[in-house]
């Protein structure tokens, strides 16, 4: 699997920056599962779509 790059708003950093400093394995997890999972998906998403294009070949 390649490298996955995602963006955070201003609102996800204030959250990752909270979370790491409080060090809470909840709001990690709940950080991981609202924010860069449906990040992550979208991209696989484009990249099986990409590869599916028999125009991109």
């Amino acid at each position: 699997m390649g490298k996955v790059f995602i963006a955070l708003n201003e609102n996800a950093q204030l959250m990752l920056e909270r979370i790491r400093i409080d060090r809470d394995p909840e709001d990690a997890l709940e950080f991981i599962t609202q924010v860069v999972l449906p990040q992550f998906k979208d991209q696989d998403l484009q990249r099986r779509s990409k590869m599916s294009d028999p125009s991109n070949k």
